[in-house]
């Protein structure tokens, strides 16, 4: 049986910072906004081949430079929509970095065909965010149906939501206070014909134990 999908919807970074959002019962936040008009058309168009992708552990003014360099390689056409795409993500960055006030962020920007992270699981850091800008988005189970999406994997016909295109989630993870951790996963896509396009930010390892290469679930941490 399929799980019903839902959404929910929150300011971009929780108001108070991470201070009030780590002493919250909350173990996510999910900010539903309107993406910049040049993007979804010009994402949908653009072939698979010419999407960008790569990482890196930089301080926000060197987001731009950075994404340039990782379009470059792409061969991802410079025009109206690479710009939105830059602008959009350096906000995102530079927001997250605010809100957890530190100097630099692991930024990662993944192209995704595979289910590397179709399982339920939880983070093995403190808080991370997470922005799909193609294909479906991440889907995380609400707090009283996590342990059992854990236990139950693919079995599990509980409620699980999917974060709308565009919108900005943020997952706590073992490390938060409390250790209130976010069950989530990557939505399966394989044999689907989909591909997404996702931007994960993370503290600098140095801050928060990381690694791995999946979309939503790099550093995970057994249920």
């Amino acid at each position: 049986m399929t799980a019903p999908v839902g959404e929910l919807s929150a300011p971009l970074f929780p108001a108070g910072g991470w201070e009030g959002f780590s002493a919250s019962m909350a173990a996510h936040a999910v900010s539903r906004r309107a993406a910049p008009v040049e993007l979804p058309a010009w994402l949908d168009g653009l072939p698979p081949s010419l999407l960008p992708h790569g990482r890196a552990i930089i301080g926000p003014s060197d987001v731009p430079g950075f994404l340039d360099a990782l379009f470059t390689a792409a061969g991802t056409p410079d025009d109206a929509g690479r710009a939105a795409l830059r602008r959009d993500i350096y906000e995102v960055a530079s927001g997250f970095a605010r809100f957890l006030g530190i100097s630099r962020v692991h930024i990662r920007l993944d192209k995704v065909t595979d289910d590397a992270c179709w399982r339920f699981h939880r983070d093995n850091v403190r808080v991370r965010a997470l922005c799909t800008y193609l294909g479906p988005g991440t889907q995380y189970a609400p707090d009283c149906w996590g342990p059992r999406a854990v236990a139950e994997q693919r079995d599990y016909d509980g409620l699980v939501c999917s974060a709308p295109r565009f919108a900005v989630v943020l997952l706590k993870g073992w490390k938060s206070p409390g250790h209130r951790a976010a069950v989530h996963r990557s939505p399966p896509v394989e044999g689907t014909g989909a591909v997404r396009l996702v931007l994960c930010l993370n503290e600098p390892p140095d801050a928060a134990d990381w690694g791995g290469s999946c979309c939503d679930g790099a550093g995970s941490a057994p249920a």
